[in-house]
C-alpha cells in the first residue's frame, strides 16, 4: 500500500526497443540542469515535461522526493484534429513537451 514495485513478463516489447528508450533516458538524464529545466514540469501547465531532484513531495514530512523524472502522457502516434477525448482528460490533458536532445528521444518513447 505504501511502496511496492512489480515487474511484467511476457509484455511482447522486443529487447531493441527496450534498450533503444534506456539509452535515450539515461542520455537526457545526464544533460546539463539548466538544459533539462527548459521543459520544467510545472512551468508546462499540464504537469507534463521535466521533474527535477526534489521537484515533488509526497510526504509533507520529508523536504521533497528524491528522484528526477520525465513526465508524458498517452497520445497518437499521428494525433487527430480536434481530439475530444485528449482535451477532456482534465489537469494533465494537453499535448505533450518533447525535449529537442537527445535526438531520438520522441521516437524511442512512442515506440516503447
Amino acid at each position: 500500500m505504501n511502496v511496492g514495485f512489480f515487474y511484467i513478463s511476457n509484455h511482447g516489447i522486443p529487447q531493441e526497443i527496450i534498450d533503444k528508450v534506456l539509452s535515450a533516458v539515461k542520455v537526457y538524464f545526464s544533460l546539463p540542469l539548466e538544459t533539462k529545466m527548459k521543459l520544467y514540469h510545472k512551468a508546462v501547465g499540464n504537469f507534463k515535461g521535466y521533474e527535477p531532484l526534489l521537484g515533488s513531495n509526497t510526504d509533507p514530512a520529508n523536504r521533497g522526493n528524491l528522484h528526477e523524472g520525465f513526465a508524458i502522457g498517452w497520445e497518437e502516434l499521428m494525433p487527430k484534429e480536434n481530439d475530444e477525448k485528449q482535451v477532456n482528460d482534465g489537469a494533465m490533458a494537453g499535448a505533450n513537451v518533447w525535449p529537442l536532445e537527445p535526438a531520438g528521444f520522441r521516437e524511442a518513447c512512442h515506440n516503447y
